[in-house]
């Protein structure tokens, strides 16, 4: 199955930098934003753990500066492009409503 690179904010951090270090710890790409795609907050993640929290996603969109696809993290199994026609199979609902927005070009989007 397949998600979004992602991940949580350092305290401190800006949201913007944040998708960046993440993206490049998730892929091995150095990134830069380039925009704002939409948000989604109507989603409940249930941890292994057995943690529980309301999940919100901020989408940015962003553009290569440097790198090639690296998986070797602990994090990350597997990376692969798809183009928006190819729908993979999304881990969570959440990774499934982006995937909408961005097939239908609804962008900004929120919830």
């Amino acid at each position: 199955m397949w998600g979004f690179p992602g991940g949580m904010l350092q305290y401190g951090e800006a949201t913007r930098h944040a998708v960046i270090r993440e993206f490049q710890e998730e892929t091995g790409l150095l990134t830069k934003v380039t925009g704002l795609l939409g948000t989604t907050s109507d989603f409940i993640a249930h941890y292994h753990n057995g943690d529980v929290a309301q999940t919100v996603g901020i989408i940015f969109e962003m553009q290569l500066v440097s790198g090639q696809l690296n998986a070797d993290s602990d994090e990350t199994s597997s990376l692969r492009w798809f183009s928006l026609k190819d729908h993979p199979q999304l881990f969570n609902s959440q990774a499934e409503i982006i995937w909408k927005h961005l097939q239908q070009f609804d962008i900004p989007f929120y919830d």
